[in-house]
């Protein structure tokens, strides 16, 4: 799974593999290490909930943590809707903005992280 911020917006990028890990268990984690040291790392999860109506996204400590409604999750891992997108209101002037996406293959398949991804929709159109 990869993780991506600009500004405001958390983006999750989860691959055929992830998907399925998380509609089995529930809940997908991923961590980036800073340092050797304890509690130098960042964990960033994706959780689903069935008590919710929309996505959230929380962060604590070193974990990102973002819960999904499960049922709009299992539509999602189940058709080809690409991806998840919810706002979290931060005060009155400030939107984070969360996506949760499937990991499509780059269109150049040159990238070694072609592995584990989705077919591209677009495969065969140049720029």
């Amino acid at each position: 799974m990869k993780l991506r911020i600009k500004g405001d917006t958390v983006r999750f990028r989860v691959p055929p593999s992830g998907v399925k890990s998380l509609m089995r268990e529930g809940r997908l984690t991923s961590e980036v290490h800073f340092s050797l040291r304890p509690n130098r790392s960042l964990s960033y999860s994706l959780v689903l909930d069935e008590s919710l109506n929309k996505a959230t996204l929380n962060f604590t400590g070193n974990e990102i943590i973002a819960r999904l409604p499960k049922d709009e999750a299992i539509h999602w891992a189940s058709t080809d809707v690409v991806g998840l997108s919810g706002e979290i209101q931060l005060d009155e002037s400030s939107l984070l903005t969360l996506l949760v996406e499937k990991d499509f293959a780059c269109l150049d398949l040159s990238d070694e992280e072609n592995r584990d991804t989705y077919p591209n929709p677009n495969a065969g159109q140049t720029c």
